[in-house]
């Protein structure tokens, strides 16, 4: 990941494969707030666990578990977590 992409930008594009851009888009924004207390474009690289901990029941249930593993470690590859 460049440093000068935003960790928004890597979750949103991996969400919206399997989401559609917009509901990723507000996927982050619901998530980014309820999990962390922070607006998406606030969010660092060390916040991507809990992140991805909060993402993860609603993708399992709108994807299944496996792919939900999947983009789980697609984000964390491209962050370097």
């Amino acid at each position: 990941m460049s440093d000068a992409t935003p960790v928004v930008a890597v979750f949103t594009r991996h969400l919206a494969a399997y989401l559609g851009q917009h509901t990723a888009a507000m996927a982050m924004k619901t998530f980014a707030k309820q999990a962390l207390g922070i607006a998406p474009d606030q969010l660092q690289i060390p916040d991507t666990p809990k992140l991805l901990d909060a993402l993860r029941p609603m993708l399992s249930t709108l994807i299944g578990k496996q792919r939900a593993e999947e983009i789980a470690l697609l984000i964390r590859r491209d962050l370097g977590v």
